[in-house]
């Protein structure tokens, strides 16, 4: 830090200030473990105090005197360090990739490097420190998440006197990489399979297909956490587990030629998880308001009342995604729901509610950056009350249906554009919507 600091101080022309910055730092740094970098900083530290000091006594400096007692100035350090990397031309998809490079710095020593990266699911690059791997040598692994269509990357190094980036790639022309899918294992003809033997269960793992990885070069540290790397079979989506969708629309209601058509207005939010070995959960909450239309139980033939209606919709479900198990590369999403589903509806004369069990399916199909979405679901009424005065009486089950088109922005962020479809069935008759929905996820 204080090297930093002088070094700033004498690029601004404070020399007096920079100098005796200098000073303390070298007066810290004897005192103190003293490594190859370190080594390297005190003696360009030493170079830059002897450049302030003769720049502040300039007549000194002219004599002959303090031409003998006074050391050469060396010139100041200017260049950025070298970075040497072999490019990598291809890895397999949903595994984690080592960028290695050697980078050096004769002066000032090596200050910062980083790897960035970015795939087809967005433009922008993230990016990750480089750490030692030993002697010149610097790494990083790329996590699984993000080895998929599209991936590019570059390195770029500083020293400590803010020279660089000396870089391998650009931002504007990252080195490309090209994505291998795993091959499926396979059988040959002839061999006979024999069943397993009985005795004590023993976890094992296994390699689907390719060459077998090599060890890791790099630190424990700069490795993924173990559980985040994804099955050899497919790209995982626990690396981003949480998923919030706000979605805004409408639908067009009636109830076949019993009442006029509506339309509803629309706002609801879903939340979902994704846990270890595919397990799902989604919550969601919505909210319609309208202009509803009602026929009293007891009023005179064709006579309707009209009502300003608020209905509410909470639900809560879990399954296990069984996408993977049928479509190994990981672009399908197939998973069975069940929970519960609470609807209720406000009004001044005709309210109801309607709580019980669901069952439904949420798939979905990726063609990066694109995915095609469904989500449906039936819920079965076990609060009937046909006392109230709706001649429709009592809800006795609930149908729910979203189908569109998901265009995922970034890794993070997606907009969707569904049509949504509902359905109420009363004890004499159906209410039916048909509507259209924005979607905006953010996952994390």
């Amino acid at each position: 830090m204080l090297f930093n600091i002088a070094q700033m101080r004498r690029k601004l022309g404070r020399y007096e200030e920079a100098a005796a910055t200098y000073r303390e730092f070298l007066t810290t740094a004897e005192k103190q473990r003293i490594g190859k970098q370190q080594k390297e900083l005190i003696a360009e530290a030493r170079i830059q105090l002897a450049a302030c000091e003769k720049r502040l006594v300039p007549s000194l400096a002219a004599s002959p005197a303090a031409a003998v007692a006074q050391a050469p100035a060396a010139e100041e350090d200017t260049e950025p360090p070298r970075l040497g990397h072999q490019p990598v031309l291809s890895a397999m998809r949903g595994r984690p990739l080592q960028l290695l490079a050697e980078i050096t710095d004769d002066r000032s020593g090596v200050g910062s490097a980083q790897a960035c990266w970015r795939n087809a699911y967005g433009r922008d690059f993230e990016c990750q420190p480089l750490g030692s791997v030993g002697g010149d040598r610097y790494g990083a692994e790329v996590p699984a998440r993000a080895v998929t269509d599209g991936f590019a990357y570059y390195l770029e190094a500083w020293d400590n006197a803010e020279n660089g980036p000396a870089r391998s790639g650009a931002p504007e022309l990252p080195h490309a990489v090209v994505i291998d899918d795993p091959t499926p294992a396979a059988v040959s003809a002839g061999v006979e399979v024999f069943p397993p033997r009985p005795g004590p269960v023993v976890e094992a793992a296994f390699q689907t297909g390719g060459t077998a990885p090599t060890p890791s070069g790099l630190p424990t540290s700069l490795r993924p956490v173990p559980g985040a790397t994804p099955p050899a079979t497919a790209l995982s989506r626990t690396s981003t587990p949480w998923t919030v969708t706000v979605l805004l629309g409408g639908e067009r209601s009636h109830e076949a030629s019993y009442t006029d058509s509506l339309v509803l207005g629309r706002i609801g939010i879903e939340g979902t998880r994704r846990f270890a070995e595919n397990w799902f959960a989604a919550v969601s909450g919505d909210w319609r308001t309208s202009h509803q239309q009602y026929a009293p139980f007891n009023g005179p033939p064709g006579s309707r009342v009209t009502v300003d209606e608020n209905r509410f919709d909470f639900s809560a479900a879990g399954g296990y995604d069984l996408g993977a198990l049928l479509v190994q590369d990981g672009r399908l999403e197939l998973t069975p729901m069940g929970g519960l589903h609470y609807l209720t509806a406000r009004n001044e004369g005709f309210p109801f509610d309607l709580l019980g069990p669901s069952a439904g399916l949420r798939a979905s199909w990726s063609m990066p950056p694109f995915s095609l979405r469904t989500v449906g679901s039936y819920t079965y009424n076990l609060t009937k009350d046909s006392s109230g005065p709706n001649a429709f009486l009592s809800p006795v089950s609930a149908l729910s249906i979203r189908a569109g088109l998901q265009f995922r922005i970034s890794p993070a962020y997606a907009v969707e554009a569904d049509y949504v479809g509902d359905a109420i069935e009363f004890q004499h008759v159906w209410r039916i919507g048909h509507g259209a929905v924005l979607g905006f996820s953010r996952s994390f």
